[in-house]
């Protein structure tokens, strides 16, 4: 995986201004390059606006498991960066659950 510069991304909660949800992660994937780190898939979105593209757990972190809130899951992404990766759903499915 390419290093990632996460100086450079604003997503502090000190902020007077926070941006929604879908910005916040969109920017997580941005910053991954928008495309599956397994098979270069590149992202897409579909008629509900959902992005094929996912953050998978490679390595176990304090959260863990589906869901878990949106901001819980973000902010776990942005204090260990190196125990996700940005996937799509067929190799998310593929990867199954490697942490357990």
């Amino acid at each position: 995986m390419d290093e990632v510069n996460m100086d450079s991304f604003d997503y502090g909660p000190s902020k007077p201004y926070r941006e929604p949800w879908p910005q916040r992660i969109y920017k997580l994937r941005e910053l991954r390059g928008n495309k599956c780190e397994v098979c270069d898939k590149p992202e897409r979105f579909d008629k509900k606006g959902q992005s094929n593209l996912q953050f998978a757990h490679i390595k176990r972190t304090p959260v863990m498991g589906r869901g878990r809130g949106q901001m819980r899951r973000y902010m776990d992404i942005i204090a260990h960066p190196d125990c996700y990766k940005l996937v799509c759903k067929p190799c998310h499915n593929e990867l199954g659950d490697p942490v357990n």
